[in-house]
């Protein structure tokens, strides 16, 4: 399946014909997915070793603020991650809240940190 022949004729015959037949030999299929899997594993055991998990700190606060103009509440996350400092502005006005509750404010609290550190 995998093994090919290539037949070398060239368009104008010489008086010397000379025909080159090529034979290119390749792996078995089960060899060559088991070289792949080996060269896999190698390749995901060097990316964990070079994550360091212990260096990854996040501090957060959250700080919130009534906004009278805009009739809702505002809460503003400010984490540092790794020695980094973000900020990060959500804006939910009173009927979001009260629709969502303690536990939605939460939730869309944390989707926009988690948003915001994959960006």
């Amino acid at each position: 399946m995998f093994d090919k022949t290539y037949l070398n004729i060239p368009s104008v015959i010489p008086n010397n014909v000379s025909v080159v037949e090529l034979t290119e030999k390749r792996a078995p299929t089960d060899a060559s997915v088991r070289l792949l899997k080996e060269m896999e594993e190698k390749a995901q055991e060097k990316v964990i070793e070079s994550i360091s998990i212990r260096d990854c700190q996040i501090d957060c606060q959250i700080l919130k603020e009534k906004d009278y103009m805009w009739n809702g509440m505002r809460y503003t996350i400010v984490y540092s991650m790794n020695g980094k400092k973000s900020k990060v502005n959500v804006k939910l006005d009173d009927v979001e809240i009260i629709n969502l509750g303690k536990i939605g404010v939460a939730e869309t609290l944390r989707s926009a940190l988690a948003v915001d550190i994959a960006t």
